[in-house]
């Protein structure tokens, strides 16, 4: 498979020109003829794009709740919080493990175990 090295060696320009040729980048000024001659490499080489994975989260929050879902739903003002957070998560991608204290291994639905967490208390102290 071609890299983009290979596509500036026999375009004659930097593999950067290269790259930002290749992703479109607006910002980039080059001559049409460098940008048809980098294209025509990567075609001869037979260059494809590698697929960026693409996350739907951006990172996941775990969210243990000391209280039971009936004591939730007694508390207005508990469960107005929750779901504020919640709300905000949704919106900015963020996705939620919530479990509850009273569930039976709590920390290992989070994907804690109770060694690790202690591990990252412990070396966030210094």
């Amino acid at each position: 498979m071609a890299t983009i090295k290979d596509i500036a060696e026999l375009a004659k320009v930097s593999s950067a020109s290269v790259s930002r040729i290749l992703n479109n980048d607006p910002t980039l000024s080059v001559p049409k003829e460098t940008r048809q001659r980098v294209l025509d490499a990567a075609n001869q080489l037979g260059y494809k794009k590698k697929n960026k994975k693409i996350y739907d989260t951006v990172m996941t929050l775990g969210i243990i709740q000391w209280i039971s879902p009936i004591e939730e739903s007694n508390d207005p003002y508990y469960l107005s919080i929750r779901q504020g957070v919640e709300e905000y998560c949704f919106k900015n991608k963020i996705a939620i493990k919530r479990v509850f204290k009273t569930d039976v291994d709590y920390l290992n639905q989070l994907g804690y175990s109770r060694f690790s967490l202690y591990w990252e208390i412990q070396s966030r102290r210094y």
